[in-house]
């Protein structure tokens, strides 16, 4: 296993009817992974492709974990922000970030609408749906999925907390999650 989109769907082939979801919104874990691979295919659509860097800006919900799942079908790299920050500062961190696509989850974009990267509503991806705003406009080059991502690329960036001055952005591959996830399941069995 080298990614997390084979570690998504070996389980959900292993234990499919495992509840998985959040607590308002709850479904078997085979018919959530169906949604987000359906919602990886509605991204590359946008142009999006294998590497490139979106922003997805949003509380935690259904549609916020189909949404992450779907990024790691498609084999984005994530970069989970928090949607508290004022859009100053988001689009401060965005400008760092260079995301090729924004993707909001249940957030007004507010100004930073007007950006050019490729923006999607990520709001009814619960449902298997996505609503673009913009495009940019490039297609990229289709280079396979998820499912063919090594452990060394990027799954996904995480960010610090801006205390002591603009967050800045940490990388984090396909293997640390594998590594931390085995480290989990080891301990607490």
């Amino acid at each position: 296993m080298n990614n997390i989109a084979q570690l998504i769907t070996s389980a959900a082939a292993a234990v499919p009817h495992t509840a998985f979801g959040t607590f308002q919104q709850q479904d078997r874990l085979d018919r959530v992974v169906g949604r987000a691979r359906t919602v990886a295919g509605l991204l590359a659509e946008t142009g999006l492709v294998r590497g490139d860097v979106v922003a997805v800006i949003g509380h935690n919900s259904g549609s916020y974990l189909v949404t992450w799942m779907a990024t790691q079908f498609a084999g984005l790299q994530a970069a989970l922000i928090n949607p508290a920050y004022p859009d100053e500062l988001l689009g401060a961190m965005l400008e760092d970030l260079a995301p090729r696509g924004i993707l909001w989850i249940g957030s007004d974009p507010g100004a930073l609408t007007k950006r050019d990267e490729t923006q999607v509503d990520m709001q009814p991806a619960w449902n298997s749906e996505v609503k673009v705003l913009r495009t940019d406009g490039r297609r990229g080059a289709a280079s396979g999925t998820g499912l063919d991502c090594g452990a060394e690329e990027i799954s996904a960036y995480i960010h610090t907390s801006g205390t002591t001055g603009r967050p800045k952005f940490c990388a984090l591959s396909h293997g640390y999650f594998l590594r931390l996830g085995r480290f989990f399941a080891d301990t607490l069995a």
